[in-house]
């Protein structure tokens, strides 16, 4: 049997992502930890072999801005300080996982932090959100529409969490709803796929690679219909108290 893992307040000093595993590991996915072992891996051949340097899916993506003189994607090396950790476990192994939001006060009586136990592949959704949105050069700019985004919330969420920021910041403009959406889908589409071939050259846990998956459909359920979608479900959540209330 294990030894019980200890945790204190102290070990979620910075806002991110932490998973504590049964076996005793602990993980720290805090961007200050990412952005410092980034370097290590980008100046260390032994850590990442010329031959993953040289495939032509270590490349930028085609809509990249910076295609021409970037020379890595920028959004990638997230998940590099994991990938000898993390190809211990499936994606569907289970992980404690604690999440400490952005702008979270410090001291323990007003800290916030959102629990759950589930899948290590769900728990990744913080680093694949944190890849598109925070480094890759494209999915920058559609950062705000992406506020209020808990990485353990389930995909349907997340989209319908988009969706009313991207109402709210475009007053209802449902012309120009629908083309922001359209624009972002095709963009993401591009980005997250390429991430996922990206993954294929130096992952053997699918874990990571899964993690993008969810994004990746998340970010493809919003389309045109999203609105219809989302009316039927408030409907739905309204009817059983019109109902009762009419009793």
């Amino acid at each position: 049997m294990n030894p019980p893992i200890q945790v204190t307040f102290e070990k979620f000093d910075e806002p991110g992502l932490y998973l504590l595993f049964d076996d005793g590991l602990f993980l720290t996915f805090t961007r200050k930890f990412i952005d410092g072992m980034t370097q290590r891996y980008l100046h260390d051949p032994q850590l990442l072999p010329p031959a993953v340097r040289a495939a032509p899916e270590y490349a930028p993506c085609s809509v990249c801005p910076k295609r021409d003189s970037a020379l890595i994607c920028h959004a990638i090396p997230t998940v590099f300080p994991f990938l000898e950790d993390l190809d211990r476990f499936l994606s569907h192994d289970k992980a404690l996982a604690i999440f400490r939001p952005e702008n979270s006060e410090s001291s323990e009586d007003a800290m916030v932090l959102h629990t759950a136990r589930t899948s290590v592949q769900r728990a990744l959704q913080y680093v694949s959100i944190l890849s598109v949105l925070h480094y890759c050069e494209v999915g920058r700019t559609y950062y705000k529409y992406f506020a209020g985004i808990m990485p353990l919330m389930d995909p349907f969420e997340i989209i319908e969490r988009v969706y009313l920021n991207i109402y709210w910041d475009l007053r209802g403009d449902e012309d120009a709803i629908n083309a922001l959406i359209a624009k972002m889908r095709e963009e993401l589409d591009i980005t997250v796929r390429c991430q996922i071939d990206r993954l294929h050259l130096f992952c053997q846990s699918d874990a990571f690679i899964n993690a993008f998956l969810i994004t990746h459909i998340a970010t493809q359920f919003l389309d045109a219909d999203i609105d219809t979608i989302l009316r039927e479900k408030f409907a739905a959540r309204i009817a059983p108290e019109a109902e009762q209330d009419v009793i």
